[in-house]
């Protein structure tokens, strides 16, 4: 599993780099505040373990639908011209869409389906030898990227 600073940073960094180089909408279209939420959002698969629940970790909160929930009020809020709701529940579905698949990719297996099926599905891309090192290399790329992106040649005010 993946450690909190990438859960956190890599939602941020795609929808940073999807906003400013595909969709190339203003900032004030997007602004950082929603990123943040997709940052905070893509730490809420692991919220059991911060009320001590390690045996039930990686079961209910690591499955499709809450984030597919999410998806769907997105859409419910966007039909009904509730934008700022609309954008803060695509950012919590991508959030939390994130964190979900880099679980899948790292480490362990999850039920995508549960509690309508008990299938585990991995796709195991590190060994649990070398997972600590990759962990905090991909902690420490991720925290590159983002400085980079927000600090390179940039004024400060610009930023924020």
């Amino acid at each position: 599993m993946p450690f909190v600073v990438t859960h956190m940073l890599l939602p941020m960094i795609l929808i940073d780099i999807f906003r400013d180089n595909i969709l190339k909408i203003k900032k004030s279209k997007l602004p950082n505040k929603y990123i943040l939420i997709a940052g905070l959002a893509g730490l809420l698969p692991d919220v059991d373990l911060f009320f001590g629940n390690f045996i039930a970790h990686r079961t209910i909160t690591h499955t499709i639908w809450l984030p597919l929930a999410f998806l769907l009020f997105s859409s419910i809020f966007y039909l009904i011209k509730k934008y700022d709701w609309s954008k803060i529940s695509l950012m919590i579905f991508i959030g939390m869409g994130t964190h979900i698949i880099l679980d899948l990719v790292t480490a362990g297996s999850i039920p995508l389906f549960y509690p309508v099926s008990n299938t585990l599905f991995a796709v195991n891309l590190i060994s649990p030898g070398s997972a600590t090192f990759v962990y905090s290399a991909m902690d420490a790329a991720l925290l590159w990227i983002w400085f980079f992106r927000k600090f390179s040649g940039k004024r400060i005010e610009d930023v924020v």
